[in-house]
């Protein structure tokens, strides 16, 4: 990964998070809020963590791993974006929640 790539994937969590931001809790169950809470705290945790990371001094180790997790938080945004309604939205997020909790530890 190089530091371009680093930048677009902050910006992948970024627009991940905002999706998941913008989904008004009211039209949620109760099961879909907790859903949306967790997914919504990994994103948060994943974009804090790589708005504070410095490219230079991350591991080669991070650095080997991350291309991975990019695709997949690429891929997130990709759907999240197309998806018409918050359910649908928070569905897809929810089932890829893992990837943000493996970037903020990376980070």
């Amino acid at each position: 990964m190089n530091e371009q790539e680093f930048k677009t994937l902050r910006t992948n969590i970024e627009q991940v998070f905002a999706q998941l931001y913008l989904i008004g809790i009211d039209t949620l169950t109760v099961e879909q809020r907790k859903q949306h809470q967790q997914s919504l705290s990994a994103a948060y945790l994943a974009l804090v963590n790589a708005e504070h990371a410095k490219f230079s001094q991350l591991t080669e180790k991070s650095k080997a791993q991350l291309p991975d997790l990019a695709s997949i938080v690429q891929r997130l945004q990709r759907e999240v974006s197309g998806l018409p309604t918050p359910h649908e939205k928070l569905e897809a997020v929810a089932q890829g929640v893992a990837v943000f909790g493996r970037i903020a530890q990376l980070l």
